[in-house]
């Protein structure tokens, strides 16, 4: 018979034999797998542990990151007191999203670890800072990490210059890291460092950007790392969203990061298509893809994406001229921890969409100022389209445009369509207020050329251009006017709708004026409130005058004062702070904005 230490020795044999296997490629899977078994049959809960690891980052390589997580899991109940683990588990905690959970694991681990093991784990918890934003706290684990040597100690110093906005220093830290990265074999952080130098480059030479990322893809391809590969594919499908309104190559990062369970990384995409949705077919459908991703984020922890993308529903609350909604969730965004340095310096800007739609052309222009100043002072700001409405305001104005245009063309964001688009439009309303007719209709026809699938971004910024041409006389306004007018009414965008009218009537046109353009929520639709009356509440509520409402919807301050009296009456109010007050609460029950 045999006895439990013989069975413990047997199996440890087993064991041994399994690992060593003798092969062109080593121990498998399987192989390792059933080492771990023998292993904890043998009484060595350590070296089953160690076993577990080995498998694990095979697992995180290919990216089955539930597999990994289940791995380092079991091994951490066979070795609770092993330190090393932790790296591990961090690493698969941030790329899975959990980013809290990351940080509580690896500051737990960080006393019990010296040397190379203390190092590794404060390797992992930077990048975990930094695929959190949170910047300083990255800093300061490399500097705990005391290996300036390290090709990671470059990439990812140089991802948190990029993050800081500091452009030209992360470029450098980032080429730094690439050749010692090279040098000792190290893939990687080459990818990661490629990603960083693609950053830099994106916004000045897209084809330098899109070179780095795929090589990037291409080393991860080779070497069998999918999370890797991934990211590389997510910001190769940043520079063709710079072009295009939607990118394969970015669905297919999305189909790959959700295969793999990295849920971050799926958040970080949908955020950019929450963007794509917003220029293409406006802020509904934004707002669709806004509220899922806002979910997502939350669940996760990921507040930075959770902070963008309310921003991106805020400014579609503004589009409907929902402004105390907009208001409410742009609290909440900046709110957010690690919420991301436009969540308060493109403020202004997502505020300004109230205005414009409203065609409050001078406050909305003042807003933009605001937001564009702050945007410009930091180095790797978003390419938001507001950029290209800064400077289309402007020159629709006449009010430094000339400086609006210039600064526009030499800056970062008008690699992006529908800036560059915006500033083909402005050239043409500058170029028609001159005189020159036939060149301003090429630059408009080119403005509209440069944006065959973004729709919606397209109709908003003819309906600014439209203006000049009325007022400078060239062009075809009505026609184009007509058409937008059409499309806003059919996608419910009321208040774009209404200002389209007003350019339409401006250029001698009748319109209906019989009946208003907005929408009546029921609560006010059952005392009796008009759709008329509705357009005047809302501009009433957005602080104008009697004057100032007629002028904007083309009606007598008389008409204007008896839809006032109106609607003190059917509502039961003495005043227009009354009035807008018991407007707000009836038409909050209707809202549909992100609640924040």
């Amino acid at each position: 018979m045999v006895g439990p230490g013989d069975q413990s020795v047997l199996a440890r044999r087993a064991a041994e034999a399994l690992v060593s296997r003798p092969n062109r490629t080593g121990s498998t899977p399987d192989d390792l797998a059933a080492a771990v078994e023998l292993f904890v049959a043998a009484g060595d809960g350590p070296r089953a542990a160690q076993l577990l690891t080995d498998l694990a980052r095979r697992a995180i390589a290919v990216g089955a990151l539930s597999t990994a997580d289940e791995q380092l899991e079991h091994a951490v109940r066979l070795a609770p007191n092993e330190p090393g683990l932790a790296a591990d588990r961090v690493r698969v905690q941030t790329l899975s999203g959990q980013m809290d959970a990351a940080f509580a694991t690896g500051d737990a681990g960080l006393g019990q670890m010296s040397g190379d093991q203390h190092a590794d784990l404060c390797f992992q918890l930077a990048q975990a800072a930094v695929a959190a934003g949170r910047w300083q706290r990255a800093s300061g684990y490399l500097e705990r990490a005391g290996r300036p040597a390290d090709a990671r100690t470059p990439a990812i110093a140089a991802d948190v210059a990029f993050g800081n906005g500091q452009i030209v220093e992360a470029a450098r830290l980032a080429g730094r890291a690439v050749d010692q990265a090279e040098r000792d074999g190290l893939p990687e952080q080459c990818c990661a460092a490629l990603e960083v130098l693609g950053r830099c480059a994106r916004e000045t030479d897209p084809q330098a950007a899109a070179a780095a990322f795929r090589r990037a893809a291409q080393i991860a391809a080779d070497h069998g790392l999918a999370p890797a590969r991934i990211s590389a594919l997510l910001a190769l499908g940043t520079t063709e969203l710079l072009e295009s309104d939607t990118s394969d190559t970015l669905l297919e990062a999305r189909r790959l990061a959700l295969d793999c369970g990295m849920l971050g990384r799926v958040c970080d995409i949908d955020q950019l298509l929450t963007d794509c949705a917003l220029v293409v077919e406006g802020p509904a459908a934004g707002a669709v893809i806004a509220r899922r991703t806002a979910e997502l984020a939350a669940g996760i922890r990921l507040y930075r994406v959770q902070s963008m993308v309310e921003m991106m529903a805020a400014a579609g609350a503004g589009v409907r001229g929902d402004l105390a909604a907009m208001t409410a969730v742009l609290d909440a965004a900046a709110l957010r921890p690690d919420a991301p340095f436009e969540a308060t310096a493109a403020r202004p800007c997502i505020e300004a969409m109230v205005p414009l739609v409203g065609h409050d052309l001078p406050r909305a222009r003042d807003l933009l100022d605001l937001g564009i100043d702050a945007l410009a002072a930091h180095g790797s700001s978003a390419p938001i389209g507001h950029w290209g409405l800064w400077a289309l305001v402007r020159t629709v104005l006449d009010d430094r445009g000339d400086e609006a245009r210039e600064a526009l063309r030499h800056a970062p964001p008008v690699m992006r369509a529908i800036n560059r688009a915006a500033l083909e439009f402005a050239d043409a309303v500058a170029a028609g207020r001159a005189g020159r007719s036939a060149e301003a209709v090429a630059l408009l026809a080119a403005g509209n050329g440069s944006l065959p699938g973004q729709h919606w971004w397209r109709r908003l910024l003819r309906l600014l251009t439209a203006e000049a041409m009325i007022a400078d006389g060239w062009g075809d306004p009505v026609a184009m006017l007509r058409a937008d007018l059409t499309a806003f009414e059919a996608a419910g965008d009321e208040q774009l709708a209404r200002t389209c009218r007003t350019q339409l009537r401006r250029a001698g046109v009748t319109v209906r004026r019989g009946r208003g353009s907005a929408a009546v929520p029921p609560a006010l639709r059952a005392i009796g409130v008009t759709s008329r009356e509705m357009d005047v509440l809302g501009l009433v509520a957005d602080g104008l005058t009697n004057q100032q409402v007629a002028e904007r919807l083309f009606l007598s301050p008389r008409t204007v004062e008896t839809h006032v009296t109106n609607l003190l009456a059917k509502t039961g109010t003495t005043s227009r702070t009354d009035l807008v007050a018991y407007a707000s609460r009836a038409i909050g029950a209707d809202r549909d904005a992100l609640s924040p």
